[in-house]
């Protein structure tokens, strides 16, 4: 496969002339940590000067009838993440071609988010934008890797631009995707050492640092929002790092498959929700709105911040169980059936809150 790919896209078989970095000793965990901190710290400080700027500049995300939130409130969130993130690798990580295809696939659709949030785009031009991100993934190496090159690179295309979607739409709540986005980067940082990748984890660790320092600006009630600058930078970079080798090396094929679907389980799900439910009252799946998993649960009586405490519990019990994959299939499977069990009764409550609301 790898002749395959060197054809299609060269980029995808280049190499930096640096050294792969060191994995596995207590250095490493270090460096990890240093990593997470480094970016948290500025991060929080990127998050206060966007908000004095978003406040001055008026680029604020006003109240509408297809938005949850009921104030202005700042939209640069996004602009502090990709900032933290970038200044995180540029000061310690290792350049590589994985890296490269990273940094600019994220920085294109941090840009593609930055001009939507200013004046809003057409649904087509930010899909346009999401496969161009996509294709710079997928030639510099970063892909779906499969045993079968040709249908890799529409199954990695899908990917991209699925989670990519799936992150922007469940931003709908007040801390809601920034915490699914920590999630998910925590277990990218852990996850590759069992499998033997040497550079998501720094990636991951930029990332999980630079949404723990916007986190607490954002948590209900918000005080700035990531707005689509961020969603969609978070929403490609990390399903970069999902499969940029982190599971290369399991050895069950299902598992290489639903590992990374898991760590994305509940936007993926919220997708789905989304989808049927418009479909069902003649509306497209590209408008806004406050039919999401998170509002319905909200309005049934759960709130908001209650309705943030079980997504987020939800989300962490699949992801967690990706740890588990190869490991130990028993914890796995356990795990994996109280996920399954807990979405479960959930859509049992929604579905109930719908009826009853529909012949109300």
């Amino acid at each position: 496969m790898p002749g395959v790919f060197a054809n299609l896209f060269p980029l995808a078989e280049w190499r930096f002339p640096f050294p792969p970095l060191r994995r596995g000793d207590l250095s490493d965990i270090t460096e990890l940590l240093t990593f997470i901190v480094t970016a948290a710290a500025v991060s929080s400080i990127l998050t206060v000067l966007a908000m004095i700027v978003a406040e001055k500049t008026g680029l604020r995300a006003k109240p509408r009838s297809d938005r949850w939130h009921s104030k202005a409130t700042p939209l640069l969130g996004g602009a502090a993440i990709a900032l933290a993130f970038g200044l995180a690798l540029a000061f310690g990580a290792y350049a590589s071609r994985t890296m490269l295809g990273i940094v600019c696939a994220g920085g294109l659709m941090f840009f593609v988010g930055l001009v939507d949030d200013i004046r809003p785009l057409s649904p087509w031009i930010k899909i346009l934008g999401q496969l161009v991100a996509a294709v710079i993934l997928i030639a510099t190496g970063t892909y779906v890797d499969i045993y079968f090159p040709y249908v890799a690179i529409p199954l990695s295309l899908i990917w991209f631009v699925g989670v990519t979607n799936a992150v922007n739409i469940v931003d709908n709540m007040d801390g809601l995707a920034a915490g699914m986005c920590i999630i998910a980067a925590f277990i990218l940082v852990l996850t590759p050492p069992v499998y033997g990748d040497l550079q998501t984890p720094i990636y991951a660790a930029a990332i999980l640092g630079a949404v723990l320092g916007f986190l607490p600006f954002n948590l209900p009630p918000a005080r700035i929002f990531m707005g689509d600058a961020g969603s969609q930078f978070l929403g490609i970079t990390l399903a970069a790092c999902a499969v940029a080798g982190t599971w290369r090396g399991a050895s069950n094929m299902l598992v290489a498959f639903a590992a990374p679907v898991m760590l994305f389980a509940v936007p993926i799900m919220d997708v789905l929700f989304v989808s049927v439910r418009r479909k069902r009252e003649g509306r497209s799946i590209l408008e806004g709105g406050t039919d999401h998993i998170s509002h319905t649960l909200a309005e049934s009586g759960l709130g908001q911040r209650l309705t943030l405490l079980v997504l987020l519990l939800v989300s962490t019990v699949f992801a967690f169980t990706v740890l588990y994959s190869q490991s130990s299939p028993g914890l796995f499977l356990i795990m994996l059936c109280a996920a399954i069990a807990a979405t479960a009764a959930i859509a049992v409550g929604l579905f109930l809150f719908l009826h009853r609301k529909s012949k109300s």
